[in-house]
């Protein structure tokens, strides 16, 4: 079977979950994100599946991270995956940006993680009906503005 490319796989399916993560028994277990707030940490998790009969080559895999919450440190699984901060340009993970010292010098400096708005991974090739899965953590830090049509005036 010939490998084609995700971007032109159309058999490449994903499924986005977003959970919220509390403590049990001191183990984190996931629920209903339905009601979280300022404080909590929500999980979330694409699956994507290939329903098809061919390879899908060079898959890169892109979770955004929403306005208002903070990624938690280290939970990008798997691990390798690329950070931005507008979610167009991606770099190696921790972000570093140029910054004049306070002696006029140019330096590197680590990017706030509550400014990093998408994760990306290089999932490689997804064999036919293989699954994998990506996931991230953040904080919630506000809670989200409701939608213009719920604005009763």
């Amino acid at each position: 079977m010939a490998a084609v490319p995700a971007w032109a796989a159309a058999n490449v399916v994903s499924q986005l979950e977003v959970q919220k993560v509390v403590a049990e028994a001191g183990h984190p277990v996931l629920k209903s994100a339905a009601d979280a707030k300022p404080g909590d940490t929500l999980q979330y998790r694409a699956t994507y599946t290939n329903r098809g009969d061919s390879a899908a080559q060079h898959l890169l895999a892109k979770l955004p991270i929403p306005k208002g919450t903070t990624l938690v440190a280290e939970s990008g699984q798997p691990a390798g995956a690329m950070g931005s901060t507008d979610g167009q340009h991606f770099e190696a993970m921790p972000l570093l940006r140029a910054v004049v010292g306070k002696d006029g010098k140019a330096q590197r400096e680590v990017v706030p993680l509550a400014e990093i708005r998408a994760l990306r991974w290089d999932l490689g090739t997804l064999d036919p009906k293989q699954s994998k899965v990506v996931r991230l953590n953040v904080h919630v830090d506000t809670v989200p503005a409701p939608a213009a049509a719920a604005v009763h005036r």
